[in-house]
């Protein structure tokens, strides 16, 4: 789920500057053509997201449990001693036997709160977006109504994050 709405965030603002918007040009304000354009807060927009998803986009990690790494490292030094005291032995086994077996570890999942700072330069820079979209009348209606519903998307993904990192947190 996280990653489909981060996708939807990166791809809409491209597709709505370079190919939906001069298609329809004609249902623009036309009383408010000497208004701004929200043409550059779109592209402010989309850097946010693009910036958002190269940094934050993963939710959850998979990681090897602890008590497996601790049982791994006691094996590994009961087997150095075996193996120092058996060289001539070990030579003799055949290593694709070594590569063939193979073992399921289940991997915790941890949430990864390690850029939590992104969600800060995020919600500074929808600031600097919000403002001039709610001091100046822009004659684009597409961008008109994608911004709106851009921060929507913006406050349910925080929301979003946050719930799972308190449940995380809670395990």
């Amino acid at each position: 789920m996280w990653y489909a709405f981060q996708i939807v965030q990166v791809f809409t603002p491209p597709i709505l500057l370079f190919a939906v918007q001069d298609t329809v040009r004609e249902y623009d304000n036309e009383e408010d053509a000497g208004g701004m354009s929200y043409k550059s807060l779109m592209f402010v927009l989309w850097a946010l997201h693009v910036f958002q998803f190269i940094f934050n986009n993963r939710i959850y990690l998979r990681e090897v449990p602890a008590s497996y790494k601790s049982e791994q490292n006691t094996q590994t030094s009961v087997n150095d001693e075996e193996d120092a005291a058996n060289d001539e032995t070990v030579s003799n086994v055949d290593d694709t036997q070594a590569k063939d077996t193979k073992e399921y570890i289940e991997l915790d999942k941890t949430f990864n709160n390690k850029y939590w700072w992104v969600w800060i330069v995020n919600t500074i820079g929808y600031f600097v977006v919000l403002i001039p979209y709610c001091l100046y009348a822009g004659h684009e209606r597409l961008y008109n109504l994608w911004i709106p519903l851009d921060v929507f998307m913006f406050i349910g993904m925080a929301v979003f994050w946050m719930f799972n990192k308190f449940q995380s947190d809670k395990r």
